[in-house]
């Protein structure tokens, strides 16, 4: 009988729910034979709750992202126990009840969580007892925050070997595995794409760089500000502006004018951004995990800019720290970065290959074999 494989995930931002859909996509691929469900913890716990937890994290980092990243640090630093830890505990039991009656209907013979909400849920005291089957966790950063932490998780797949060591050196956690698999994000990433081609197709110009500016999302940050830079770059540059489902901003974009060395592709929501990456030369955007895996993927260095305080600044460190990012510290120095990487295309294709090097596309894949 094949296995049957639950991944809950919780729809705070498109990450989590993007590498469920992953992991779901390679599991058709190479485990037809066995059962994989992917369902949005959200709507388990009822639409009030999910309004809730959406909004509070969104406006939490539009309206006051420096507090926002205080609260992540000062949780983080606070892994240790005490009153964080008991906080935390009395949350999970919140929805805790729910989410195990719809585990045990469904009766898998694994769950894997997309996001820390569903696990620590499934994994809390109050209804661990009658929920037997194991949990298993994928972080979807490139840092192991406290959130993440449960001591009763069965296997932690992480995106690095330091992330690894993290969840190894933590005096209570006791997983059976800690995987080193990278973030899953969709197959289509592990396929090699001409990006010859694709520049043809979309009309890029051969000899001119090209940036692909990713302004969807929450809107967090002031868009204007990195277009305002982009365009008054002094140079030939093709835009490829993707604004997402902001059909406002896309609205908008529509009728910003450029001068006579700029080319500007104004896109909304597409299915297809792994062709936009590899056409490419560099990209702007926030530093979100599956954003971040995606990129290194397709070879393609990041200004990461705006960064959301908290998660996004250890994904944007990441970036650096492997040499296939840069990250602006202030609006008025993003036009000089993307200047720099006109300027020094022998630098900009060492960051490629640095991104490239540092890639894991297999992820979603490695994650299956190791659990079905």
């Amino acid at each position: 009988m094949a296995k049957k494989l639950l991944i809950l995930s919780a729809s705070v931002g498109g990450g989590h729910n993007s590498a469920s859909q992953a992991l779901v996509d390679a599991a058709a691929q190479i485990r037809p034979d066995a059962e994989v469900e992917w369902v949005d913890t959200l709507d388990i716990c009822g639409k009030a709750m999910k309004k809730f937890y959406r909004q509070s994290y969104v406006e939490a980092i539009n309206r006051t992202p420096a507090f926002w990243g205080a609260f992540y640090k000062l949780l983080d630093e606070s892994s240790v126990g005490g009153k964080t830890t008991k906080l935390a505990d009395v949350l999970d039991t919140l929805n805790a009840k729910k989410v195990a009656d719809f585990v045990k209907q469904k009766n898998p013979d694994h769950v894997l969580c997309t996001h820390f909400m569903a696990s620590n849920s499934l994994l809390s005291h109050f209804v661990r007892k009658s929920v037997k089957v194991p949990v298993s966790v994928v972080v979807t950063d490139y840092h192991v925050h406290f959130f993440w932490f449960h001591k009763l998780a069965d296997t932690y797949f992480v995106a690095t070997d330091e992330c690894a060591w993290v969840v190894n050196r933590h005096k209570k956690l006791r997983p059976k595995r800690v995987l080193v698999t990278g973030i899953p994000i969709k197959p289509v990433f592990s396929k090699r794409h001409s990006r010859k081609a694709l520049r043809k197709k979309f009309r890029l110009r051969d000899g001119v760089p090209a940036v692909l500016v990713m302004c969807g999302g929450f809107g967090f940050g002031d868009v204007n500000e990195t277009i305002k830079a982009v365009l008054g770059v002094e140079r030939k540059l093709d835009v490829i502006l993707i604004t997402g489902n902001n059909k406002k901003l896309y609205s908008k974009l529509t009728k910003v004018k450029a001068d006579s060395r700029k080319r500007l592709h104004v896109l909304g929501f597409v299915t297809n951004v792994y062709e936009y990456m590899t056409a490419c030369d560099f990209a702007i955007s926030k530093a979100g995990g599956l954003t971040t895996s995606e990129a290194l993927a397709c070879g393609l260095p990041i200004v990461a800019f705006p960064v959301i305080p908290g998660q996004e600044e250890y994904n944007a460190n990441y970036l650096v720290e492997v040499g296939a990012g840069i990250k602006p510290k202030y609006a008025t120095s993003l036009q000089y970065k993307i200047k720099w990487l006109i300027d020094n295309p022998n630098e900009l294709s060492k960051m490629r290959k640095a991104a490239k090097a540092a890639a894991k596309p297999r992820a979603a894949f490695d994650i299956i074999e190791a659990l079905l």
